[in-house]
C-alpha cells in the first residue's frame, strides 16, 4: 500500500470457498470511494486494489450483506485500509489534525455515499 492510499474493500477471497466473499454492493464502495476522492484530493483511493484472505472479512462475513439494504440483523459492509502514515507523525505519534481531517472526510463522504447509491439504485 502506498503512504498516502486509503483502500476500499467490498470483498475478500476466501481459501475456503471458490468466489470472494462480498460484503456490499459494488454501487456503496464506489460511491464512497468517489466521495472520498473529492475531499481528499492528494490521496490515492482505491477500490479492491488489496488481495487480503481472511484478514478482516471474517467479521464482515458473519454480520454483512451483499444487498441494497438490511437483511435481517445483517447490513452491507465496507472494509477501509488506510495508510497509517495519513494520521501518524514521521515518529509514529498520533496527528490530532491529520486524523480530525480524515474523520471529518470518512463521515461526510459516507453520508453522502449512502444517500446518493440509495437515490441512484
Amino acid at each position: 500500500m502506498a503512504d498516502n492510499q486509503i483502500d476500499l474493500m467490498n470483498f475478500q477471497h476466501s481459501r475456503l470457498d471458490e468466489k470472494p466473499t462480498c460484503f456490499s454492493p459494488d454501487v456503496y464502495v464506489e460511491a464512497y470511494a468517489n466521495e472520498l476522492q473529492k475531499r481528499l484530493p492528494d490521496v490515492k483511493i482505491t477500490v479492491n486494489s488489496s488481495e487480503y484472505s481472511t484478514v478482516y472479512g471474517h467479521i464482515c462475513a458473519e454480520h454483512s450483506v451483499n444487498a441494497l439494504g438490511r437483511v435481517g440483523h445483517r447490513v452491507p459492509a465496507i472494509i477501509q485500509e488506510t495508510n497509517e502514515r495519513l494520521y501518524k507523525n514521521p515518529d509514529r505519534t498520533p496527528n490530532v489534525e491529520a486524523i480530525n481531517r480524515l474523520r471529518r472526510a470518512f463521515a461526510e463522504s459516507f453520508f453522502a455515499a449512502w444517500h446518493r447509491a440509495r437515490r441512484d439504485t
